[in-house]
């Protein structure tokens, strides 16, 4: 049996150790890219709730409304 963690292997729960979790949303959210799906079609089929999957996908920095943060050596100099 592989130890490899599944998308769709455990339905509304995460795998209890950190590293595990962080893989298993990770292998969630590509699963999710590749669906076709709506995020609430997707997560409606595998009985996530769609907070989670908000917050995962930003937690991971996967989200495509992430705004980055300017550098302080981005920053423009205001001439008065």
């Amino acid at each position: 049996m592989s130890d490899a963690v599944t998308p769709s292997a455990t339905p509304n729960s995460d795998p209890p150790r950190p590293a595990d979790r962080a893989r298993f949303w990770r292998d969630t959210l590509t699963a999710f890219a590749t669906s076709g799906q709506t995020v609430r079609a997707f997560c409606r089929a595998r009985g996530f709730h769609e907070k989670r999957f908000y917050t995962w996908r930003r937690d991971l920095g996967l989200s495509p409304v992430a705004r980055p943060t300017p550098a302080a050596s981005d920053a423009v100099p205001i001439r008065g």
